[in-house]
């Protein structure tokens, strides 16, 4: 992930918020939409997950009702103070690009909301390096190429940088591309045309061509 001085105090309030109110009034993902897409990775209650940038415990609840072996990792301690209200299995101050786990540790990888703040590049050569052969990894992130009338999604990306935190973009298109090359396959990929379709799960499945 970027620099520490990105993720202080006033890191964790602001995304608090955003992630309940936001700005221009569009519909966040909330725990069911989360729950959702974490149950169409097909968790056992044996499997270990990791959830990086667990920030304030946001996405816990959403894998706990599939297996108890959770870990959280965020690169900010105030978040993970958050985060202790509930019962991870433990978690660890630490980066995405570089995390001190043991190889082939994990069954599955959470990213939820974070993918845009993080090298991208390094990260995936990480997560490959922890997941187990026949693991999972859920990515959320925000795709470059996304519709130019999404008068929302322009504000949100303006308050962003009025705020002076980390942004990128994922190349959705180039990363479908190269995938493999960081040693995984694509099984099921999702767009959301507007800000805010995700929060109310309208979504086009492009690895099956169907809207819902």
């Amino acid at each position: 992930m970027n620099s520490k001085d990105h993720f202080k105090q006033d890191y964790l309030n602001y995304w608090k918020k955003r992630t309940t109110n936001p700005l221009d009034g569009s519909k966040v993902a909330d725990s069911n939409i989360i729950s959702y897409y974490v149950g169409e990775m097909g968790i056992s209650k044996e499997d270990k997950i990791i959830d990086i940038g667990c920030g304030y415990g946001r996405a816990f609840n959403a894998i706990y009702q599939y297996t108890n072996r959770v870990v959280g990792i965020d690169i900010s301690i105030d978040m993970l103070r958050n985060a202790s209200q509930y019962p991870y299995d433990c978690l660890i101050e630490s980066g995405a690009e570089k995390i001190p786990i043991t190889d082939n540790f994990f069954n599955h990888i959470l990213i939820w909301g974070v993918y845009d703040v993080l090298n991208q590049e390094e990260s995936l050569v990480e997560f490959n390096r922890i997941l187990k052969n026949s693991g999972k990894i859920l990515i959320t992130g925000k795709n470059y190429h996304y519709d130019s009338s999404d008068e929302n999604a322009f504000i949100a990306e303006r308050n962003a940088k009025l705020n002076k935190f980390p942004n990128h973009f994922t190349d959705i298109s180039k990363l479908r591309k190269v995938i493999s090359e960081y040693g995984f396959n694509i099984i099921k990929a999702y767009t959301f045309r507007l800000r805010g379709n995700f929060g109310e799960n309208k979504f086009c499945d492009i690895t099956k061509k169907q809207y819902n």
